[in-house]
């Protein structure tokens, strides 16, 4: 495997731990621990998904969050996920109320992959 690929895969599995921290922290934060808990329960018992998989299923868990709390009650979570993300990534954030989670998170990856010391921000979390 060559050098760039392995530092394309490094990039997306650390980002990915760093965005299910960002949603962790956010509902723990939101809300508690016991309902972090009873969501991701209800995202494996209903659609088979685990934590690690959230991020490649945004949609799917920003409608479960929008089932459970309301569109406006998804937003928020969305955008304070975001929040938290763009913070740990160190990257400036600027709220945009069109955004969904899926957004914040595409621009987030444009954000890092556009600046050259992606893989220090990443090896530094």
């Amino acid at each position: 495997m060559s050098q760039e690929m392995e530092n394309a895969l490094l990039f997306v599995s650390d980002f990915n731990v760093i965005l299910c921290s960002s949603i962790d922290e956010t509902i723990s934060d939101l809300m508690s621990v016991h309902v972090m808990e009873l969501l991701y329960a209800h995202l494996l018992e209903e659609h088979g998904i685990t934590r690690a998989e959230v991020p490649y299923r945004l949609e799917l868990f920003y409608s479960t969050i929008e089932n459970f709390f309301s569109a406006t009650g998804a937003r928020t979570i969305g955008r304070t996920v975001a929040r938290n993300l763009y913070k740990h990534l160190n990257l400036r954030f600027e709220d945009n109320s069109n955004f969904t989670l899926s957004e914040y998170v595409d621009e987030a990856k444009k954000m890092l992959q556009t600046n050259t010391h992606e893989v220090s921000i990443l090896a530094n979390h």
